[in-house]
């Protein structure tokens, strides 16, 4: 990262990158006066925190379990899920080529939320202006065909950008899945009452962690779905009722625009490309998730734009043709006015 270090920062207010360090993992940081975005490359290109500054905000969610340093005691275990959840501490991982586990014909089998999240990134300066900074990650998977390159970019407005480019590089064509996992803190929102804005279907899934009152395997239409105990729910207003429960839904999106209000704390929107991404993962754990490894610790909103549901069948998944590209789009917005009713 030797083309993103400097001797100086620039004075506060103009848009600036540079290199830093988070509990021993080379971190790279993209500024300006509205927000700071700090990536972790070699721990996926995970990023890990998404600060909006005149508030002091960060509205990424992180584990109280902690970050693991370089090498640290996390649990590589072989269980038929994958590794991802041993090395989750939250924040905004690039889940690819997988968002559930998956089985290739050519008998390659990758975890569930594939395996990006757990290659290092290479790093470059795509670009480092006083209007603008940008910063190039570039990855190889090891057990499918594909080579990423992820653009992130940082103007003077609140908003962080991205791109992201996919090639295969293999002989034969290859399956994929792309998922956006960005897991958001809401806890305020479960106390004070939140406002979740989104337009779709909304379906069920089949198999819903401990702790849900949803109905399993159900199509409704946002924001209103059926719960076991004969009622509904409103998944558009997170409030203190849904303390204690979990939940997990896809909803197939009319257009890729997701807006989250919570009192007090900035407005975030997020946009992506709907038709690389054409459904939006609810993860839901409010506290009621008691099952390994979250024993209700975890109370957050996961927004998570993605190619297919996890449990769509993996013979439905679209292919890549060698040499074939794929890209990818989304931004993230925070406003700074936090008067919502």
């Amino acid at each position: 990262m030797s083309d993103v270090a400097r001797r100086h920062l620039r004075p506060a207010g103009r848009c600036r990158v540079w290199e830093a360090a988070v509990f021993g993992h080379p971190a790279v940081v993209l500024e300006n006066r509205h927000l700071r975005a700090t990536v972790l490359p070699q721990r996926g290109g995970l990023l890990h925190e998404l600060v909006h500054k005149p508030s002091d905000t960060d509205l990424l969610w992180r584990w109280s379990r902690g970050l693991a340093p370089p090498g640290g005691p996390r649990p590589r275990l072989a269980l038929p899920q994958g590794g991802y959840q041993d090395a989750f501490v939250g924040g905004w991982d690039l889940t690819f080529p997988a968002v559930a586990r998956l089985q290739a014909d050519a008998g390659t089998v990758v975890g569930s939320h594939g395996e990006t999240w757990a290659l290092p990134w290479q790093v470059q300066l795509g670009r480092d202006a006083p209007d603008g900074v940008e910063v190039v990650l570039t990855t190889s998977c090891l057990r499918t065909p594909f080579e990423l390159r992820r653009r992130l970019v940082l103007t003077e407005e609140a908003t962080l950008r991205c791109v992201t480019d996919v090639l295969s590089r293999g002989s034969r064509p290859h399956p994929w899945a792309l998922g956006e996992h960005a897991v958001w803190d809401i806890g305020p929102a479960l106390a004070a009452g939140g406002r979740l804005h989104l337009a779709g279907e909304v379906n069920t899934a089949p198999e819903q962690p401990e702790g849900s009152r949803l109905v399993p395997g159900r199509t409704e239409q946002w924001p209103l779905v059926a719960t076991i105990d004969g009622g509904v729910r409103d998944l558009s207003a997170p409030g203190p009722s849904d303390r204690g429960t979990a939940g997990l839904v896809s909803v197939r999106v009319a257009r890729g625009e997701a807006r989250l209000e919570v009192p007090g704390r900035p407005r975030v929107t997020l946009e992506w490309d709907h038709e690389v991404l054409p459904h939006l993962l609810l993860w839901m754990p409010f506290g009621g998730d008691h099952g390994a490894p979250w024993f209700g610790t975890v109370q957050a909103l996961g927004l998570e734009p993605v190619s297919a549901q996890p449990w769509d069948p993996p013979w439905n998944l679209p292919v890549l043709e060698p040499g074939e590209r794929l890209r990818s789009t989304w931004s993230v917005r925070l406003d700074d006015d936090t008067r919502y009713a």
